[in-house]
C-alpha cells in the first residue's frame, strides 16, 4: 500500500512540474509574440534584417 501511495506522490508531482513548464513555456512563447512586431519596427532590425534573411539562407541551402 506504501508503494502505490508513493507512485500517486511521484506521478502528481511530476504532473505539476510538467505544467509549470507549460505555463512557462506558453508565457514565453506569448512574450516574443507581443515584442516581435515592436523589435520588427525598429531600425536595428529593419537595417540588419536583409543580412539575417540571406544568411538564414544560405545556412538553409548548406544543410538542406
Amino acid at each position: 500500500m506504501e508503494i502505490v501511495s508513493i507512485q500517486l506522490k511521484i506521478h502528481n508531482e511530476l504532473e505539476n512540474l510538467l505544467h509549470q513548464l507549460i505555463k512557462e513555456r506558453i508565457s514565453t512563447i506569448l512574450k516574443i509574440s507581443y515584442l516581435l512586431p515592436a523589435f520588427q519596427s525598429h531600425p536595428f532590425y529593419r537595417a540588419i534584417s536583409p543580412i539575417l534573411h540571406a544568411k538564414m539562407a544560405e545556412i538553409t541551402a548548406q544543410y538542406s
